[in-house]
């Protein structure tokens, strides 16, 4: 098993082994620290296949960069919901936004802190039932179908290899990781359907985000047409539709940083990342669908498509009036 990292301030990372004494010793609370259960619980519980890659890499990103310098010489055992409350006030003290101070607290923290106490460590989760702020709702930042067009346009002269992973964000409302897991036997083009089985972030394959997003998709013709005119006609069912340069799963943070910054850069539009293309989709989605049927398609739920992806739609009539109107 791995070592556990903690960091003081100002000082580079340091290994630490998991527990003291061999593999085999049972960790107790009185001389295992925070910093020691983390390198344990990322590398083992919060791993593939228990959760995604991405999940995995993000939470080693918010250990390493927010709970480490804060709790990582700390026994685990002392951590109090004093502490946890000090430390999201710490965050917010930083300008962060809640949802982002809700991710590490929550996501991370919270989680790891959970598996210590079902391991016997801590007595009480500190994370759980902290208070916190009303967060007021931020409409999504989305592309408006000039936009849309723009980008596609131009990746068709530029990057026309990227071309189907950009249409399947704009046109069927994928997330960036699961356009990049498509692969060619995903694609039926008789029926006009594609399957999300999988999602790929940075080279690495893994499940989609949650059970919700492995569906079929009807897609439009338009999008179909797309598709088909970028297939590789020597292809194998298992290849990824848009795969690297070097082959295998594409690279979607070297492709945001290279090829999309420079495309908004060159067609003077503000910088957003594809994600803003799926909630392009989801506004305009929403004036032809129910919330219930995009949210089903899109792979979310009514709740979340309203609060993180639909952008504003104009005033909203009363149904007052509707039902007057109609007398």
């Amino acid at each position: 098993m791995g070592g556990g990292y903690y960091r003081t301030p100002g000082g580079p990372m340091t290994q630490l082994p998991l527990f003291p004494g061999s593999d085999t010793d049972v960790p107790h609370p009185s001389s295992t620290t925070l910093g020691i259960y983390a390198g344990h619980w990322i590398e083992t519980v919060s791993a593939p296949p228990m959760v995604a890659p991405y999940t995995q890499a993000n939470r080693r990103q918010m250990l390493r960069r927010y709970i480490l310098p804060v709790f990582g010489e700390a026994l685990i055992g002392s951590v109090t919901r004093r502490d946890a409350i000090e430390f999201q006030r710490s965050l917010f003290a930083l300008g962060f936004k809640i949802r982002t101070v809700r991710n590490i607290v929550l996501s991370c923290l919270g989680p790891m802190l959970s598996e210590a106490y079902r391991d016997g460590l801590v007595g009480q989760v500190a994370t759980r039932g902290l208070r916190w702020p009303r967060e007021d709702p931020e409409w999504p930042e989305s592309y408006n179908r000039r936009d849309r067009d723009r980008i596609l346009r131009w990746f068709e002269r530029y990057g026309p290899r990227y071309v189907p992973y950009v249409a399947l964000i704009f046109l069927a409302g994928l997330r960036p990781s699961e356009a990049a897991g498509v692969q060619t036997g995903d694609v039926d083009f008789a029926r006009g359907i594609v399957s999300i089985r999988r999602a790929v972030v940075n080279r690495k394959v893994g499940k989609t985000k949650t059970k919700k997003s492995v569906r079929d998709l009807y897609v439009t013709t338009r999008l179909l047409a797309i598709l088909r005119a970028h297939r590789d006609p020597d292809a194998r069912p298992g290849d990824f539709l848009v795969p690297s340069r070097r082959g295998g799963p594409l690279h979607t943070n070297g492709f945001t940083t290279y090829w999309w910054h420079r495309c908004l850069a060159d067609l003077g539009i503000e910088r957003r990342g594809p994600r803003a293309g799926r909630h392009h989709f989801a506004t305009a989605a929403v004036r032809h669908a129910s919330y219930q049927d995009v949210a089903e398609y899109m792979g979310n739920s009514p709740v979340i498509l309203r609060r993180h992806y639909v952008g504003r739609s104009g005033v909203l009539r009363s149904p007052l009036r509707r039902e007057k109107s109609k007398r």
